[in-house]
């Protein structure tokens, strides 16, 4: 467990310094509580799979084009709307790649640390 907490104090150091670099001081975002970023990546995950309950299946498995990516990629743009606004509004966001990577490690942080209390590790506010 102590590792876990390690493991998590490096990573939201390691943030809150690059969103310093990149953003400036964004007081608003790096003060936000850890249960805010959980409630947060849970709204985004809720909303995405909302709002593409109706697509198909799959469309193109090889490329972007098709639904788990779609759903992967609003995640990632629900989210970093409410964590890091700045970043969806650069040319960075336009990655479609790296939004599906963003959405998709949102997803696995709730499944691993539970965003209800049902995740298998612990995440601490």
């Amino acid at each position: 467990m102590n590792m876990l907490n390690r493991a998590r104090d490096a990573v939201v150091g390691a943030t809150t310094t690059s969103k310093r670099f990149f953003f400036g001081d964004t007081t608003s975002t790096t003060t936000t509580t850890t249960k805010n970023l959980i409630q947060w990546a849970n709204d985004a995950i809720t909303n995405a799979n909302e709002s593409n309950h109706d697509s198909p299946p799959t469309v193109d498995p090889n490329t972007n084009n098709n639904t788990a990516n779609h759903i992967s990629i609003a995640i990632a743009n629900y989210f970093l709307a409410r964590a890091a606004p700045s970043f969806v509004k650069s040319s960075l966001s336009d990655d479609a790649d790296r939004m599906v990577k963003v959405g998709r490690s949102v997803v696995d942080l709730v499944e691993l640390f539970g965003g209800d209390g049902g995740g298998k590790g612990e995440l601490e506010a």
